[in-house]
């Protein structure tokens, strides 16, 4: 307030105090006092990061709200075990392919419980479902797999709002433009006859939305791919793409689970000379303490990353077990099909354009999640 008073030359007189800007003691007295205050705000804020500080150390929940599924137990944060199924559902069926629109109106059919569409966003978006808080790893119990949390994220990231058509599309966000590299968009076709969207096609918005030509910055990728194209693709090869990519997993996993067993033999060892090194009096004690947490620390390190490790989607070995996937999927409706692609597909890219005007584009590249 006085920086403001002194900005317009402003000056004043206290009527209960010895205190008056337009002469030089009370300027003086006035500094002092604002000074005075400024310390002991200060000392305030101080305190009180302290207090915080402290219990972030031995993981206390610093506020009275709590994420929902979690309670406070001891100025720690305990799951609420009736909730926990509740918070699995929502991420199992975000890992499904389910939209955040569709979330709110499935939990209330499996639970009876009515959860506001954003405060469902919110939920998928907060790390204390993983065991996450206020920035520091393992603050709380965990209801969510860190794993399962950070692809949901990804999958968040790559979500976009319902279309104007009100038609499922199969691979939104998915598919790659192969000119400029930009996430294709959705054209549809609309009927003279029943005013029906149909024949969705996946285009490049560089091109068709900007208008600029490929000299200009803009893209070359004048086609168009068809969803039924990339649809028939999936189905024709989509066990044998399936069944590599389950071979990859596996072979990865064992490979990390190689490494990471090296890695802690080898940090083991390093504490076992540590504390001969202690114990001989060649090292002092707060030269042993500082080496023996780093060491457990990157024994904890290589562990999270031996955990971190990809999972397969969930419906892989429901597909890989079924020996008529074709018809089962002809029992889908388009929103379902949907929710299958998405939790299936991480991208797909088209890894060449057709050699003749009007051929269809056929071959794909597919990325799993």
């Amino acid at each position: 307030m006085q920086e403001i008073l002194d900005q317009y030359h402003v000056d004043w007189e206290c009527t209960q105090e010895e205190y008056n800007t337009t002469t030089t003691n009370g300027r003086l007295m006035l500094n002092l006092k604002l000074t005075i205050a400024q310390n002991e705000s200060d000392q305030t804020s101080d305190r009180i990061k302290y207090v915080h500080q402290g219990n972030l150390r031995r993981k206390e929940e610093l506020t009275g709200k709590h994420p929902y599924g979690y309670k406070l137990v001891d100025k720690k944060l305990a799951v609420v075990e009736t909730d926990r199924p509740v918070i699995e559902y929502i991420f199992s069926q975000m890992l499904a392919g389910s939209s955040t629109h569709s979330l709110a109106q499935k939990v209330h059919e499996e639970f009876g419980i009515s959860l506001a569409q954003k405060r469902i966003w919110r939920i998928l978006r907060n790390p204390t479902y993983k065991g996450e808080r206020y920035g520091i790893a393992d603050y709380c119990p965990a209801i969510i797999p860190p794993a399962d949390f950070d692809r949901v994220q990804n999958l968040l990231s790559t979500n976009k709002q319902p279309s104007r058509t009100g038609i499922p599309y199969y691979f939104n966000g998915k598919i790659i433009c192969p000119s400029c590299g930009n996430i294709l968009v959705v054209n549809c076709g609309k009927s003279k006859k029943t005013g029906q969207y149909t024949r969705p096609t996946y285009i490049c918005g560089n091109r068709y939305i900007t208008g600029r030509p490929h000299d200009a910055g803009g893209c070359q990728f004048g086609g168009g791919v068809s969803e039924k194209v990339i649809e028939k693709y999936l189905l024709d090869n989509l066990q044998g793409l399936l069944s590599d990519y389950k071979a990859e997993i596996t072979a990865n996993a064992l490979k990390l689970q190689g490494s990471y067993k090296d890695t802690v033999k080898q940090l083991e060892a390093k504490l076992v000379r540590l504390k001969d090194l202690y114990l001989d009096g060649l090292i002092d004690k707060d030269t042993y303490k500082a080496d023996y947490t780093r060491l457990k620390s990157e024994i904890a390190a290589a562990g999270c990353r031996a955990s971190a490790q990809v999972q397969a989607p969930a419906a892989l070995d429901l597909i890989l077990s079924d020996s008529n996937f074709t018809a089962t999927y002809e029992k889908l409706d388009r929103q379902h099909r949907r929710e299958l692609w998405q939790s299936l597909i991480a991208k797909i890219e088209i890894i060449r354009r057709p050699e003749q005007k009007g051929q269809r584009y056929k071959d794909f590249k597919i990325s799993f999640m």
